[in-house]
């Protein structure tokens, strides 16, 4: 067994505690798949001994804790994935409650890293600069935790950033212009914070996007032309619950490909432009509860669901 590269039990219906031996006794593994399980317990230490790891996977299952030690061990890692457990922030790490973020420096080719759904807390650290290191990141999800601050202008170093997820956390503060670097992002979800202020224009950079959620924060201003002109946009455009104010421009017309839009409880107001008559793939259209006036275009008859 201690030549064994590769584990992998997902998604099986195991339970009981990971052994906390398992990268001593298994030492030259490449690959640790146990997630969509039962495990209990805590993360293994000892798997970040594994100098040449390349794959961490223990989403979703019952892990309790902390993020052991160690991870800055680990070069040549490409995946690490602990989202969907119950883990917590360590209160004693000289690094801060999420430090371990930093120690990931010398991870240079990581390409995903998630970390969402569980309980860590705390702010991102101001040193996750060294975060900008990771240029090989696709993938950064600390989505539905606890965590607190701002989000680092340093992630717009990123810029091989695919899929970046901020949502259900505690996040204030504006929304750094930096982001609008990440031109290949295609997902971005920053919902449910408390983030405030405009929208950036520089999130028109982004010419890969399929899919953008900024609802339920406090942002204002008007939704800036910038946006409108995605057209790759396929799947999500959700800017609802907000404090968003002005006309909807007629750009929006350019969003050909988008399925979904909703723009409901705003404070947006004017005419509903007729350009939506373009949006020829969109299925749901959400407006309700805004200050829109003047006559409904005949061509919204050919939306799917639209709700005033």
């Amino acid at each position: 067994m201690s030549s064994l590269v590769n584990l992998a039990l997902a998604s099986n219906l195991l339970w009981g505690k990971i052994p906390s031996d398992v990268g001593v006794t298994l030492p030259n593994l490449l690959v640790f798949n146990f997630c969509i399980n039962k495990f209990t317990g805590t993360i293994p230490g000892s798997l970040h001994n594994l100098t040449n790891i390349k794959v961490i996977r223990m989403a979703h299952n019952l892990l309790e804790g902390t993020v052991p030690p160690g991870l800055g061990n680990l070069p040549l890692l490409e995946m690490y994935n602990i989202g969907y457990n119950r883990i917590v922030s360590s209160e004693n790490s000289a690094l801060g409650p999420l430090g371990f973020l930093i120690s990931l420096t010398n991870s240079t080719r990581l390409k995903f890293l998630a970390i969402d759904g569980n309980l860590l807390q705390g702010v991102i650290p101001e040193s996750v600069a060294s975060i900008g290191h990771l240029s090989s990141l696709t993938l950064l999800n600390l989505s539905y935790n606890s965590i607190t601050g701002e989000i680092p202008t340093e992630i717009g170093q990123l810029e091989n950033l695919q899929m970046l997820g901020l949502a259900g956390n505690r996040i204030a503060g504006r929304i750094p212009d930096s982001l609008g670097n990440l031109q290949k992002l295609n997902q971005i979800d920053l919902s449910g914070n408390e983030l405030m202020g405009r929208i950036p224009t520089a999130f028109g950079n982004f010419h890969s996007l399929l899919s953008m959620d900024l609802s339920s924060n406090k942002l204002n201003g008007t939704i800036p032309r910038e946006i409108l002109n995605l057209p790759s946009l396929s799947m999500i455009f959700n800017l609802s619950n907000n404090f968003l104010n002005g006309s909807l421009f007629q750009e929006i017309g350019l969003l050909e490909s988008v399925v979904t839009i909703d723009l409901s409880n705003n404070r947006l107001s004017g005419d509903i432009p007729s350009s939506l008559r373009n949006c020829k793939s969109l299925e749901e259209f959400y407006m309700a509860r805004n200050s829109f006036s003047g006559p409904i275009p005949s061509t919204l008859g050919e939306i799917k669901a639209w709700k005033l």
